[in-house]
Protein backbone atom coordinates (compact mmCIF):
# COMPACT_ATOMS: atom_id res chain seq x y z
CA UNK A 1 0.00 0.00 0.00
CA UNK A 2 3.22 2.57 0.59
CA UNK A 3 4.37 1.68 -2.67
CA UNK A 4 1.54 2.16 -4.28
CA UNK A 5 0.98 5.60 -2.35
CA UNK A 6 4.54 6.60 -3.19
CA UNK A 7 3.94 5.82 -7.06
CA UNK A 8 0.55 7.96 -7.07
CA UNK A 9 2.39 10.95 -5.49
CA UNK A 10 5.17 10.40 -7.84
CA UNK A 11 2.57 10.45 -11.34
CA UNK A 12 0.93 12.77 -9.81
CA UNK A 13 3.49 15.45 -9.55
CA UNK A 14 4.48 14.89 -12.94
CA UNK A 15 1.77 15.34 -14.51
CA UNK A 16 0.68 19.18 -15.56
CA UNK A 17 -3.06 21.05 -16.08
CA UNK A 18 -3.22 20.53 -19.76
CA UNK A 19 -2.16 16.39 -19.11
CA UNK A 20 -4.70 15.99 -16.73
CA UNK A 21 -7.28 18.17 -19.01
CA UNK A 22 -6.59 15.75 -22.16
CA UNK A 23 -6.74 12.97 -19.85
CA UNK A 24 -10.36 13.82 -18.33
CA UNK A 25 -11.62 14.89 -22.43
CA UNK A 26 -10.15 11.04 -23.23
CA UNK A 27 -12.22 9.82 -20.75
CA UNK A 28 -15.19 11.74 -21.33
CA UNK A 29 -15.37 11.16 -25.21
CA UNK A 30 -14.50 7.14 -24.35
CA UNK A 31 -17.88 7.29 -22.15
CA UNK A 32 -19.80 9.40 -24.62
CA UNK A 33 -18.63 6.75 -27.54
CA UNK A 34 -19.95 4.10 -25.63
CA UNK A 35 -23.18 5.34 -24.79
CA UNK A 36 -23.59 5.92 -28.44
CA UNK A 37 -22.16 2.18 -29.41
CA UNK A 38 -24.98 1.16 -27.28
CA UNK A 39 -27.70 3.31 -28.22
CA UNK A 40 -26.91 2.34 -32.22
CA UNK A 41 -26.63 -1.39 -31.14
CA UNK A 42 -29.98 -1.59 -29.33
CA UNK A 43 -31.83 0.69 -32.41
CA UNK A 44 -30.49 -2.19 -34.48
CA UNK A 45 -31.56 -4.81 -32.41
CA UNK A 46 -35.30 -3.25 -32.17
CA UNK A 47 -34.72 -3.12 -35.51
CA UNK A 48 -34.31 -6.89 -36.04
CA UNK A 49 -36.59 -7.71 -33.47
CA UNK A 50 -39.66 -5.44 -35.90
CA UNK A 51 -38.90 -7.65 -38.80
CA UNK A 52 -38.74 -10.85 -36.92
CA UNK A 53 -42.30 -10.33 -34.77
CA UNK A 54 -43.93 -9.61 -37.96
CA UNK A 55 -43.59 -12.77 -40.07
CA UNK A 56 -43.78 -14.81 -36.94
CA UNK A 57 -47.27 -12.45 -36.95
CA UNK A 58 -48.02 -12.78 -40.04
CA UNK A 59 -47.27 -16.95 -40.26
CA UNK A 60 -49.56 -16.93 -37.64
CA UNK A 61 -52.50 -15.06 -39.43
CA UNK A 62 -51.61 -17.41 -42.68
CA UNK A 63 -51.86 -20.22 -39.98
CA UNK A 64 -55.80 -19.76 -38.77
CA UNK A 65 -53.67 -18.19 -35.64
CA UNK A 66 -54.50 -14.67 -34.26
CA UNK A 67 -51.11 -12.57 -33.67
CA UNK A 68 -52.51 -11.01 -30.84
CA UNK A 69 -49.04 -11.79 -29.06
CA UNK A 70 -47.15 -10.31 -32.07
CA UNK A 71 -49.09 -7.05 -31.82
CA UNK A 72 -48.40 -6.91 -28.18
CA UNK A 73 -44.96 -7.37 -28.71
CA UNK A 74 -44.68 -4.26 -31.22
CA UNK A 75 -46.24 -1.93 -29.19
CA UNK A 76 -43.96 -2.82 -25.86
CA UNK A 77 -40.98 -2.46 -28.73
CA UNK A 78 -42.29 1.08 -29.76
CA UNK A 79 -42.36 2.20 -26.42
CA UNK A 80 -39.13 0.88 -25.15
CA UNK A 81 -37.47 2.57 -28.47
CA UNK A 82 -38.12 5.75 -27.27
CA UNK A 83 -37.14 5.32 -23.54
CA UNK A 84 -33.98 6.96 -22.22
CA UNK A 85 -32.22 4.30 -20.35
CA UNK A 86 -29.43 5.03 -17.72
CA UNK A 87 -25.90 3.70 -18.07
CA UNK A 88 -26.42 0.38 -16.01
CA UNK A 89 -29.26 -0.48 -18.34
CA UNK A 90 -27.94 0.45 -21.76
CA UNK A 91 -25.38 -2.19 -20.78
CA UNK A 92 -27.48 -4.80 -21.95
CA UNK A 93 -26.96 -4.41 -25.22
CA UNK A 94 -22.87 -4.25 -25.26
CA UNK A 95 -22.77 -7.54 -26.47
CA UNK A 96 -25.46 -8.24 -28.29
CA UNK A 97 -24.15 -9.49 -31.79
CA UNK A 98 -24.94 -13.02 -31.55
CA UNK A 99 -28.86 -11.93 -30.21
CA UNK A 100 -28.60 -9.85 -33.15
CA UNK A 101 -27.47 -12.42 -36.05
CA UNK A 102 -30.43 -14.42 -34.59
CA UNK A 103 -32.87 -11.36 -34.81
CA UNK A 104 -32.10 -10.55 -38.41
CA UNK A 105 -34.72 -11.79 -41.25
CA UNK A 106 -32.96 -12.37 -44.42
CA UNK A 107 -33.83 -11.15 -47.67
CA UNK A 108 -34.82 -14.58 -48.86
CA UNK A 109 -37.54 -14.44 -46.16
CA UNK A 110 -38.59 -11.37 -46.41
CA UNK A 111 -39.50 -11.60 -50.60
CA UNK A 112 -41.11 -14.99 -49.77
CA UNK A 113 -43.41 -13.05 -47.13
CA UNK A 114 -44.01 -10.32 -49.59
CA UNK A 115 -45.10 -13.00 -52.30
CA UNK A 116 -47.40 -14.46 -49.79
CA UNK A 117 -48.79 -10.19 -49.29
CA UNK A 118 -49.91 -10.68 -53.21
CA UNK A 119 -52.67 -13.58 -52.43
CA UNK A 120 -55.49 -12.20 -51.03
CA UNK A 121 -56.50 -13.69 -47.76
CA UNK A 122 -59.65 -16.12 -47.77
CA UNK A 123 -62.06 -13.46 -44.98
CA UNK A 124 -62.54 -10.69 -44.36
CA UNK A 125 -61.13 -11.12 -40.50
CA UNK A 126 -58.42 -12.53 -41.60
CA UNK A 127 -57.83 -9.37 -43.85
CA UNK A 128 -58.50 -7.51 -40.32
CA UNK A 129 -56.13 -9.03 -38.76
CA UNK A 130 -53.16 -8.87 -41.35
CA UNK A 131 -54.03 -5.44 -42.26
CA UNK A 132 -53.71 -4.58 -38.26
CA UNK A 133 -50.43 -6.17 -37.72
CA UNK A 134 -48.97 -4.85 -40.82
CA UNK A 135 -50.08 -1.26 -39.31
CA UNK A 136 -48.58 -1.79 -35.89
CA UNK A 137 -45.66 -3.25 -37.54
CA UNK A 138 -45.13 0.24 -39.35
CA UNK A 139 -46.23 2.36 -36.13
CA UNK A 140 -42.68 0.26 -35.19
CA UNK A 141 -40.78 1.52 -37.97
CA UNK A 142 -41.75 4.64 -37.87
CA UNK A 143 -40.79 4.94 -33.97
CA UNK A 144 -37.37 2.96 -34.55
CA UNK A 145 -36.62 5.58 -37.83
CA UNK A 146 -37.29 8.40 -36.40
CA UNK A 147 -35.11 7.22 -33.13
CA UNK A 148 -32.34 6.71 -35.64
CA UNK A 149 -32.65 10.02 -37.03
CA UNK A 150 -32.35 11.96 -33.66
CA UNK A 151 -29.54 9.62 -32.88
CA UNK A 152 -27.66 10.58 -36.24
CA UNK A 153 -28.23 14.61 -35.31
CA UNK A 154 -26.77 13.41 -31.96
CA UNK A 155 -23.82 11.42 -33.68
CA UNK A 156 -23.52 13.43 -37.01
CA UNK A 157 -20.32 15.45 -35.58
CA UNK A 158 -18.30 12.50 -35.20
CA UNK A 159 -18.25 12.05 -38.39
CA UNK A 160 -15.87 13.84 -41.21
CA UNK A 161 -15.31 13.78 -44.76
CA UNK A 162 -16.41 10.68 -47.41
CA UNK A 163 -17.45 8.77 -43.75
CA UNK A 164 -20.00 11.64 -42.76
CA UNK A 165 -21.42 10.94 -46.66
CA UNK A 166 -21.97 7.91 -46.43
CA UNK A 167 -24.23 7.53 -43.76
CA UNK A 168 -26.45 10.75 -45.16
Amino acid sequence: NSWLSRVYRNQHSKITPEIRAKMKQKAAKSVMTQKRTRKAKKLALFNARAQRVWRDGYSAISEGRTAKEQNAMLSSMQRQVEEEEDDEAMAVYDNIETELKNEVVQDSEIQKFLNKLKIEPKSDEETKEKFGLYENFLQTVETVRKETFKFWLEVEGDFEGNGKETFK
